[in-house]
């Protein structure tokens, strides 16, 4: 290279290499800053340039969505800021940049945000990476009714919340995670059909699971029709023992066992160190008499009127023959978090 200049330039935050004429490499994205302007940049470069007059839009909320998320980064997950330069990373953020741009919902750039942070936890190409990338893509696809409904799902086929040891824990959770899903929940078949063709849900003509059945299934410690102090043996019981007794929610004169399950009973024994005796005796009691299944329904919408919604959209549609996919249950878990702590995703995905 006789008689060549090698003299070079170099942008901030690269590295110039001499090979006959410049090689510029760059050494990566690790500020908020950088990631906001890299992103800004692509999202710039290739989509917003075909919209035309709605720019201004569409990078406003396209911007709205990536400040979202870096700020939920800044706090949560800080050290994930280095996934900028992670080309794979950088496609499913532009990728939810161009949901965001297309629609004016707040409550569907939420969830992508959320779905966004979920996957700055996951190792490269983990399943839950994948699905949380599929999830994105998808999350555009469907309406915020099928969004309810695979949520509305999630929570009666797959959650089992460890806070239910009565009926009233079992109203307040239904409060709390069921009640805000109602208002607008899709059941259809043609809209349960198209969550599985967007890879959300699968349905079974072989199986129909009424609400009745669900809950009883689920929290049966919900349901207990309790037992008279004479069948309890209360006199022999240890006073250990005696403290997981409580009146009978649905029966006063009598009582039942303060345990939403008999795996969460089993495990207060254990932490009480109770003897065999008194494990038996307890397990008898909860095991007993329940609230037949026909009178589940009026016992819950007595102390909650709107759970006649619940059993309605559930027992005459086809969500008795619904399941989420992992796909289904990443969006429904993502949106249920807006209402409290459900856990991590890797509970039901591993």
């Amino acid at each position: 290279m006789l008689g060549k200049t090698q003299a070079q330039e170099a942008a901030d935050g690269a590295v110039a290499v001499q090979a006959g004429r410049d090689v510029v490499m760059h050494v990566g994205v690790t500020t908020p800053e950088e990631v906001r302007a890299l992103a800004s940049d692509t999202f710039k470069a290739d989509f917003v340039k075909m919209l035309g007059m709605a720019e201004a839009i569409a990078e406003a909320r396209a911007n709205k969505v990536l400040e979202a998320f870096i700020d939920r980064v800044e706090r949560v997950n800080p050290s994930a800021l280095r996934y900028a330069n992670d080309p794979d990373f950088r496609y499913t953020l532009y990728t939810a940049q161009k949901t965001a741009a297309r629609t004016d919902n707040s409550g569907l750039h939420d969830l992508l945000v959320e779905l966004l942070v979920q996957r700055t936890f996951e190792a490269p190409r983990s399943l839950i990476q994948l699905v949380l990338n599929e999830s994105i893509e998808v999350v555009q696809r469907i309406s915020t009714s099928q969004i309810n409904t695979l949520s509305l799902a999630f929570v009666i086929l797959t959650l089992r919340f460890a806070s239910v040891a009565s009926f009233d824990t079992f109203l307040k959770t239904m409060d709390v995670y069921v009640e805000p899903l109602l208002s607008d929940v899709a059941g259809s078949k043609a809209s349960l059909s198209h969550l599985e063709y967007a890879g959300c849900g699968t349905n079974s003509d072989t199986m129909r699971r009424l609400m009745a059945d669900m809950l009883l299934r689920s929290y049966p410690g919900a349901f207990q029709q309790g037992a008279s102090e004479a069948e309890a043996g209360i006199k022999v019981l240890s006073p250990a023992a005696r403290r997981l007794l409580v009146p009978c929610e649905h029966n006063p004169a009598r009582v039942q066992v303060l345990s939403g399950t008999r795996e969460m009973l089993d495990d207060l024994c254990k932490q009480l160190q109770l003897d065999e005796r008194d494990t038996k005796m307890l397990q008898a009691i909860f095991q007993g008499q329940r609230i037949d299944v026909r009178n589940v329904r009026s016992v819950c919408i007595t102390k909650r009127p709107y759970l006649a919604r619940l059993f309605d959209v559930w027992d005459k549609s086809a969500l008795t023959s619904f399941s989420p996919t992992s796909v289904g249950i990443a969006i429904a878990h993502a949106n249920l978090s807006k209402y409290g702590d459900i856990g991590p995703l890797s509970n039901w995905i591993n």
